[in-house]
């Protein structure tokens, strides 16, 4: 576990240490009938954004971590520059989209063929305009009650599927001296999550 939280606070600095920008923080688990055993893994995403007078503001860098609650710390950080990868304030204003390709994780194993991610940021304080300025985009994050998404890769093995869903809730953005204990907090969290839903299917 210790090993796989310090690859985790690496790739979480050096993926956003040089990068300019507005920062977002999400952390989650993995959910959804079809993921088998990969229900309850935790992930992490970091990100940073700038912030746009349109309601589209283009991702200048982002980090995606996956701790399988199977085994192995899996992370993607490549930005694929060929695809969209934003944050936007959606036509309601109630609702922030975040939507990132990478050409693969960083073993060079998985999602090489196609890696994307969509969150849905749903909140029930709208945004004053539907522009994506950091003013309306922390206001959607910071009030936020309800955040799903779905992370798509292939090839996806040794995940049971190439499609995971995704719960998450927002994070404050960590300082770099941080990052080591929500780095073992994201491994438990995923741990956890996976001993109650045993617990439950066996009173059940």
């Amino acid at each position: 576990m210790l090993r796989t939280a310090l690859g985790l606070v690496l790739a979480l600095t050096t993926g956003l240490a040089s990068v300019r920008g507005e920062p977002l923080y999400f952390i989650g688990t993995l959910e959804g009938a079809g993921l088998g055993t990969d229900a309850g893994s935790s992930w992490v995403l970091m990100l940073q954004y700038t912030p746009s007078a349109t309601a589209v503001a283009a991702v200048t860098q982002a980090t995606m971590t996956v701790n399988r609650v199977g085994g192995g710390s899996y992370t993607w950080s490549g930005l694929d520059g060929t695809k969209t990868n934003a944050v936007s304030v959606l036509a309601n204003l109630n609702t922030l989209r975040v939507r990132l390709n990478w050409t693969g994780d960083q073993s060079s194993t998985l999602g090489t063929n196609g890696s994307s991610l969509i969150l849905t940021v749903v909140s029930p304080t709208a945004s004053p305009t539907q522009v994506a300025s950091k003013q309306n985009v922390d206001q959607l994050v910071n009030t936020a009650t309800n955040i799903t998404g779905t992370f798509d890769f292939d090839p996806f093995a040794p995940f049971g599927e190439s499609e995971q869903a995704l719960v998450g809730v927002p994070q404050a953005v960590p300082e770099p001296g941080s990052l080591a204990v929500l780095a073992v907090a994201s491994v438990l969290m995923g741990r956890r999550y996976l001993s109650s839903r045993k617990g439950k299917q066996q009173t059940s």
